[in-house]
């Protein structure tokens, strides 16, 4: 087994990976968090200016789903088709369009993003305002849930930007290595805590064939609460119920999935001492076609592809992977953790680097990583100073309102 990260009060590291939601739909209007002023638009189908708006609602707002294809994200990012270009954007050539759907009123809701004083958020945002907000954090290609998923597993989509997010249709080699496979490898545990309708990490065979490791999200709670976590734990809500992926099929899943935050968090605080030796990462996976005020960085590290000719149909083949996509909320919260703003750019492939650092891991990729995507990846450790005791001043976190 190899060593832990020197002086790292850490046993447990825990990943709960929600969908589609910008860090501004979030925290935009949070004081101490988001910049918005109300003056920030898109351009609708019409080429007329839709200004962002406070007064988000998670059941009234959630029924519109924002396109948030690859194809959508890269025009809603640089309002044009992708023709082979990426390599020689730059930031300043981000511009704020929505992908025009020629839906007035839809169009409206996308830009209606939640404020702090309304409260439909109450369990993120008090987290928010007591841990680190990491508020750089890029989802890893301007695309949607089933490419960003596979990069938080394997630092790579293999060359995949299509739309599907199921294992079944994503049909990786065993040569694509997982984080879970280069614990294993280093005597690492680890176990998948998800919902079945979003098992995308099931894509790697050498997780798909190890049904031991795959628990449910009931499962988890006990094992925090009984001290029985393993080094590595991902979580996957249910995507229907609970994820707070927008749309008519997804109906208070924004507030369930807030109520699902606040029920992990306290799940790790009921037991002193699992909470004294654990770090909870919240992020998720994609902005799901929302504005962000921040440019996505450019001239990234491209991993590697593999397995084209077997992805689903999908119009993606020029894309080359050298542009991240759009900023997503992220925190990280310990008891080892004050409030703080982490300006650190990180992307998904930062899970797999600060695995890798924290357990001294060796992968058979490039330098011991998984790919050259990770291997030039931040890390969530480096730029974070932990406290020398442990915090004593943990807030129990509000209940969303359920209808």
């Amino acid at each position: 087994m190899e060593k832990i990260m020197e002086n790292s009060p850490f046993k447990h590291i825990v990943v709960l990976m929600m969908e589609n939601q910008s860090f501004d739909r979030i925290f935009g209007f949070t004081k101490g968090l988001g910049k918005l002023t109300g003056q920030e638009y898109n351009l609708n189908s019409k080429g007329e200016k839709v200004y962002i708006t406070k007064g988000a609602d998670p059941y009234k707002n959630h029924s519109f789903d924002p396109p948030h294809s690859y194809q959508a994200t890269y025009k809603s990012l640089y309002g044009e088709d992708f023709v082979d270009k990426v390599s020689k954007l730059k930031n300043e050539d981000s511009i704020n369009i929505a992908y025009p759907e020629h839906d007035e009123e839809g169009e409206k809701k996308y830009m209606q993003f939640f404020a702090e004083e309304d409260n439909h958020l109450p369990a993120i945002t008090t987290l928010a305002k007591n841990f680190v907000v990491c508020d750089r954090w890029f989802s890893s290609m301007p695309g949607p849930t089933g490419p960003n998923r596979l990069f938080v597993h394997g630092a790579s989509s293999y060359g995949y930007a299509g739309s599907s997010y199921k294992a079944s249709d994503l049909p990786l080699p065993d040569s694509c290595e997982s984080i879970f496979e280069s614990l294993e490898n280093n005597g690492r545990s680890w176990r998948t805590y998800i919902h079945e309708n979003l098992n995308t990490s099931h894509a790697f065979p050498f997780v798909k064939a190890r049904p031991q490791n795959h628990f449910k999200m009931a499962d988890f709670y006990s094992d925090a609460k009984l001290d029985n976590l393993p080094d590595y734990s991902f979580l996957g809500p249910d995507l229907y119920a609970e994820s707070q992926h927008p749309g008519e099929k997804f109906l208070g899943s924004m507030a369930r999935g807030d109520l699902l935050i606040a029920n992990v968090y306290e799940a790790i605080r009921s037991n002193q001492t699992v909470w004294e030796k654990t770090l909870l990462v919240i992020n998720y996976d994609e902005a799901g076609g929302y504005y962000d005020s921040v440019s996505p960085e450019l001239n990234v590290t491209c991993p590697p592809f593999v397995n084209e000719d077997n992805w689903p149909p999908s119009e993606n083949r020029a894309f080359d992977f050298s542009v991240l996509g759009v900023r997503v909320p992220g925190l990280l919260i310990s008891a080892w953790h004050d409030h703080n703003i982490d300006h650190t750019v990180y992307e998904h492939s930062s899970i797999p680097a600060s695995l890798k650092k924290h357990f001294d891991l060796k992968g058979r990729g490039p330098n011991g990583f998984l790919t050259c995507r990770d291997e030039n990846a931040n890390d969530i450790f480096s730029q974070n100073t932990l406290r020398k005791t442990p915090r004593n001043d943990l807030p129990t976190l509000p209940k969303p309102v359920i209808r």
